[in-house]
């Protein structure tokens, strides 16, 4: 899993420097691997048409797309989407790979997960009450 991060894109005024960075790219890149855009990508409050071209884009780049919405985003839109359980956090799923990370909540790979759980089976092997370890319960599910 190879991670890309990108500030701001607002709609298509910066998307055509990730674009650029793809093809100039000598590494393979898949789905498995994610883009995340620390905001303003124009996929909710920019006009129908500018964000029916930023889907587009993103629709058809290597990569997943994980953004976090920025000030210029159409909240009430945004959060129209239905909110879905991803690596442990609540997301919007905007299409299949382009993904709405929500404020506030943490995301671990399935590498910590597993790891998380060890720790909890192992901790619980050894006598650890279990309401003690309910933050690491937690990360496991």
């Amino acid at each position: 899993m190879k991670l890309i991060l990108s500030g701001d894109t607002h709609g298509t005024f910066d998307l055509d420097k990730i674009i650029t960075f793809f093809q100039k790219q000598n590494t393979t890149y898949t789905k498995e691997d994610y883009l995340i855009i620390c905001g303003d990508t124009g996929i909710c409050g920019y006009s129908e048409t500018e964000e029916a071209k930023v889907r587009h884009i993103l629709r058809n780049l290597p990569v997943t797309t994980l953004f976090i919405d920025g000030n210029h985003e159409d909240f009430k839109k945004l959060n129209a989407f239905p909110v879905e359980k991803w690596h442990g956090g609540n997301v919007h799923f905007i299409e299949k790979d382009i993904i709405h990370l929500m404020r506030g909540q943490i995301y671990l790979s399935q590498k910590k997960k597993n790891l998380a759980k060890q720790d909890f089976e192992k901790a619980m092997s050894l006598g650890v009450p279990q309401a003690d370890l309910r933050g690491l319960l937690q990360q496991c599910k």
